[in-house]
């Protein structure tokens, strides 16, 4: 490897959720192999002020287009960057360099949504998307309806954007009506956490009751807004984090080895953040959130979904329907995810052979292992190991 270590700069808006997830996503990633520096830009809490990329010379350019258009629009065109992930879709020319868009898995995030007001007990639905109607939140209400449909469930009451520019005053008088207007009770499917923030203060306004006439569910689970509202707003988390450390991956190896760089990689729904919005006395979201945990601390000890529910305090099969409810997957599965997770991390950093590293994760049988991982990778593990160290080794 050359002297010159590769630099990442970042470019997020961080105001939102999803953005700061996908920098601590980048950062981690980065953190797994030597000689690789990240440069934090824009309103980032740990941009220090010092500008430490020389002349705009990145290697890997990670960044919101609107936020690189107003901050640093000369880092666009640089003859240094030769890959790129981007918040969202890039859609204005063409660029010199390969880019992969993070976005978000709305056809899933409408399905969990869909899944999560379901089992309440309701049948009534109704979807509140962004008020600009843009592309994505008419996906992510598309699903929800389709999701609704397919359990057998009437047409869900989707609210219209308005032709005009939105303004509060319009806007709170628009959804007033189509509040007071939608047969109770029912569950809202609100496109993200600050919409869900609009509908429960027409809620206040109009005195509905929430939850018990009206039942909100948002996305993005940005804490501090959602626990602090009245009642505090239950939201689906998305796994943007996740999606970041795949982009990460893929830029990598394509720096090694010229492997094509996917056009997308989603972020799908990681969990849900249940709160009194939705008020699920059968505690739903909390269940999952602690095998979760149990799974994330216990996995490598091989144990099963039987004892994932021991250590929760929960019966195998309330944690099972928690998991299919919420995630849409068994408990089995998440295990497996986990494991394989970690068997793909200590290949990256190890040297440790295929046994141990099974032994180590909880699969106990290495060929089991290796099948796992194909399945779930598209490739050998020893082809995994092969290019984790050509990233590391390349100039």
């Amino acid at each position: 490897m050359s002297e010159k270590a590769l630099t990442i700069a970042v470019c997020m808006d961080v105001r939102q959720k999803a953005a700061r997830e996908i920098v601590c996503g980048v950062m981690r990633e980065a953190r797994r192999r030597s000689r690789v520096d990240v440069v934090l830009l824009g309103n980032h809490p740990g941009n220090d002020g010092f500008d430490r990329i020389s002349g705009d010379t990145p290697d890997i350019l990670v960044a919101s287009p609107n936020m690189l258009r107003s901050f640093r629009p000369a880092l666009l065109r640089s003859r240094s960057i030769r890959a790129a992930v981007f918040f969202g879709t890039w859609g204005s020319g063409n660029l010199p360099y390969p880019h992969v868009s993070l976005i978000s898995d709305d056809r899933e995030i409408g399905e969990v949504a869909a899944r999560v007001l379901v089992r309440s007990g309701l049948r009534e639905f109704a979807y509140l998307g962004s008020p600009h109607g843009e592309r994505w939140s008419m996906a992510r209400g598309a699903a929800f309806a389709e999701a609704l449909a397919e359990k057998g469930f009437g047409p869900v009451a989707d609210y219209c954007p308005s032709a005009k520019r939105p303004n509060w005053r319009r806007e709170r008088r628009r959804l007033t009506e189509w509040v007071a207007g939608l047969p109770k009770p029912v569950g809202i499917f609100a496109a993200f956490d600050q919409r869900a923030r609009h509908l429960l203060s027409v809620c206040r306004a109009l005195d509905i009751p929430v939850p018990r006439q009206v039942q909100i569910l948002g996305a993005d689970d940005e804490d501090y807004l959602c626990e602090n509202e009245i009642p505090p707003l239950s939201s689906l988390a998305l796994d943007f984090r996740g999606a970041a450390e795949s982009a990460m991956r893929a830029v990598f190896a394509h720096l090694a080895e010229r492997s094509p760089l996917p056009e997308t990689i989603l972020a799908g729904v990681s969990s849900l953040t249940e709160r009194l919005s939705t008020c699920d006395n059968s505690r739903t979201g909390e269940w999952v959130n602690r095998a979760r945990d149990v799974i994330r601390h216990h996995a490598a000890e091989g144990i099963g979904p039987a004892e994932v529910a021991r250590r929760t305090g929960a019966s195998l099969r309330l944690i099972e329907d928690a998991f299919k409810t919420v995630l849409g997957r068994t408990v089995a599965a998440e295990l497996r995810e986990t494991r394989l997770a970690e068997a793909a991390r200590l290949l990256g950093e190890t040297e440790l052979p295929a046994g141990k590293i099974a032994a180590r994760v909880g699969f106990g049988n290495p060929h089991s292992l290796m099948n796992a991982f194909r399945r779930r990778y598209g490739c050998s593990m020893r082809d995994w190991y092969k290019r984790s160290r050509q990233v590391q080794e390349r100039p």
